[in-house]
């Protein structure tokens, strides 16, 4: 592909308007970018047509005849960005790439295959290797859930498991769905998390959770387990600080190379202790140190339903290794909580109840993980501490309590904190205004704004039986995005990635996503789109990814935005799409490539370089 960037030392050349001597400073840029450029400010709708870089931040944002008196000859790198886009560096608003991804997916019996592993699985039974257990990601347990006999495929793919269990030994099998929250495990599994009895009946009720077993004589010794009991199991079944700090440095730095690629210099990490309470916080604190840490982290810490010890304990911990290893690169000031689990899955807590009841273990309307009263003393103690609090939320019951948590806690402590949802699925509108009224934050996954892919001769059909697994006109509700932005709600973008990527969650994706509400690629041009009504412009997808993921960290103050004192973050692609607005446009979005990543000045990709 031709490369649409030209990137030059002026050396000869220069007329007089470029030289250094008209600028009455006389400073000297170390970069200068030139072209169609988004700067997340107010002020000129946003745009510019050039930028000065010196030391790591901004000292000129405007037009190209005002930056060329910072360009000195054989001084200045400069980057002709003319047929492209230029943006503020991004954030990834909510994803898992270090707590759980970049473990279990380094794991040395990890699998991924998607429909080999069941012969992967067999293989590596008969000829196991240490250490002897078996973790895969990406089963589809959608699939076995929807065919014509109902849970059937799901029993017999866990008498299956039970079949091959004999074989295994003490080894524990668990195959974790794409979406993080539904893993089937074999017996052993389950018996070593202390979930099954040694006759395969259930030994107790763990709280965040379910675990579903065949109902057949006699019983099954697999089950499926969802919501916070998957990572409950793996933590049980696989001692993570076996694997030293060599595999904690190479995880890191491998995320951090992948979302740089992908476009962001700013990243929540929303369950940094998964498998570790301090691992990771150790090793953030010393990247940044030895300044090896070329992007702005944010991670949270949950606490989790499951664990029988004092709250207030657990987020004095919190708070104390906060207090331990946060640096100008970090901030652990955070804690997670789960409201609910997946409306897709039927766990999601909602107001209605699920017309599918049935087949739901506890609750008709989904999975209440806190009552009132816990989420009110939760908040209000993370926030009394100094910490900022983040929760999972799906089902619209889920978004009323926890915005009536944090509205509680702004009325106890009589202060305003980050407090932010994640994912909200589905929010009524007495809420979204609640939200907006108190100004807390929504991570909303925009990428996931094309639940209804099916052509326009299949979607009469499809949703038709979607709707009737969710509670009335729910489903065709889904991801409102218009409707948080009309109303004045901080709306930033998070992907969840690597739980549920069906899209990869690169900007580009999920641009085109968001405003179109199809799934990139020609194979899905003429597919039905998803909730129209709650379509969002380019501009507006640009303002959550930058400045209001910025805004949601806490961080605007120096990032987000391309304005003069802020730190130099930006991304340059080579396709301009700023001003996209027919269909046939922004369905092109994802052709566009990123070219380069910058942060504090620095090219971080392809790869790290000064300038």
């Amino acid at each position: 592909m031709k490369r649409l960037i030209t990137s030059l030392l002026v050396l000869t050349g220069l007329t007089g308007t470029m030289c250094s001597c008209n600028n009455s400073f006389n400073v000297v840029a170390d970069l200068v970018v030139k072209g169609t450029i988004y700067t997340a400010e107010k002020e000129n709708n946003g745009e510019a047509t050039a930028f000065a870089v010196k030391n790591g931040k901004y000292i000129y944002v405007g037009d190209e005849q005002g930056v060329n008196k910072y360009i000195k000859e054989g001084k200045t790198q400069v980057i002709n960005n003319n047929d492209g886009l230029v943006i503020p560096g991004a954030t990834e608003g909510h994803g898992h790439f270090l707590g759980i991804d970049s473990l279990v997916k380094k794991l040395p019996c990890y699998y991924s295959k998607y429909g080999e592993i069941k012969e992967q699985l067999k293989e590596y039974i008969e000829n196991p290797s240490n250490p002897k257990f078996f973790v895969s990601w990406g089963l589809d347990y959608q699939k076995y859930i929807s065919q014509e006999d109902g849970w059937d495929h799901s029993i017999n793919y866990a008498k299956e498991l039970d079949e091959l269990d004999p074989k295994c030994g003490n080894m524990p099998i668990i195959l974790i769905d794409n979406g993080g929250h539904q893993a089937l495990c074999n017996g052993f599994a389950l018996k070593n998390a202390g979930l099954i009895k040694t006759d395969y009946t259930l030994d107790k009720e763990i709280r965040g959770g379910n675990i579903y077993q065949t109902n057949t004589k006699p019983r099954t010794a697999s089950g499926w387990v969802g919501d916070e009991l998957v990572m409950y199991v793996i933590g049980k079944n696989i001692d993570f600080s076996v694997y030293g700090e060599d595999f904690f440095i190479d995880s890191t730095k491998s995320t951090i190379e992948e979302l740089h690629s992908r476009g962001f210099t700013n990243y929540l990490d929303a369950y940094i202790n998964v498998f570790t309470e301090d691992g990771f916080h150790k090793i953030l604190n010393q990247l940044d140190s030895k300044n090896e840490l070329p992007i702005n982290i944010s991670t949270f810490s949950t606490i989790r339903a499951y664990e029988e010890k004092d709250y207030v304990d657990k987020i004095s911990s919190i708070k104390n290794l906060a207090d331990e290893y946060h640096s100008e690169h970090f901030d652990p000031y955070n804690v997670k909580l789960f409201a609910d689990g997946v409306v897709e899955a039927l766990t999601g807590w909602m107001i209605d109840e699920y017309p599918f009841y049935e087949l739901m273990e506890k609750s008709n309307h989904g999975n209440q993980v806190w009552s009132q009263e816990e989420l009110n003393k939760l908040v209000v103690e993370s926030n009394q501490q100094g910490l900022n609090v983040h929760t999972h939320t799906f089902g619209d019951a889920a978004c009323r309590a926890t915005i009536d948590a944090y509205i509680y806690a702004e009325n106890v402590t009589k202060k305003h904190y980050l407090n932010t949802l994640a994912h909200v699925r589905n929010i009524r509108r007495v809420d979204i205004e609640k939200a907006a009224e108190h100004n807390i934050g929504i991570a909303s996954n925009l990428i996931w704004h094309t639940q209804g892919i099916a052509p326009d001769e299949d979607y009469a059909m499809n949703s038709a039986i979607m709707g009737a697994l969710y509670p009335e006109g729910s489903y065709f509700t889904g991801y409102p995005m218009r409707s948080l932005l009309d109303a004045g709600v901080l709306v930033s973008s998070s992907t969840d990635a690597p739980c549920g990527e069906t899209i990869k969650g690169n900007i580009q994706n999920i641009i085109e996503v968001a405003t179109t509400g199809i799934a990139p690629g020609d194979e899905y041009k003429d597919y039905h789109v998803f909730n129209p009504d709650e379509l969002i412009s380019v501009r507006d997808v640009l303002d959550c990814l930058t400045i209001n993921g910025a805004k949601q960290l806490g961080i605007d103050d120096k990032c987000g935005s391309i304005k003069v004192g802020k730190n130099a973050d930006f991304v340059v692609l080579d396709k301009n799409f700023l001003n996209y607005v027919k269909l046939e446009d922004l369905q092109t979005i994802h052709d566009a490539n990123i070219e380069y990543v910058y942060f504090e000045g620095n090219k971080v990709f392809p790869k790290k370089e000064s300038v």
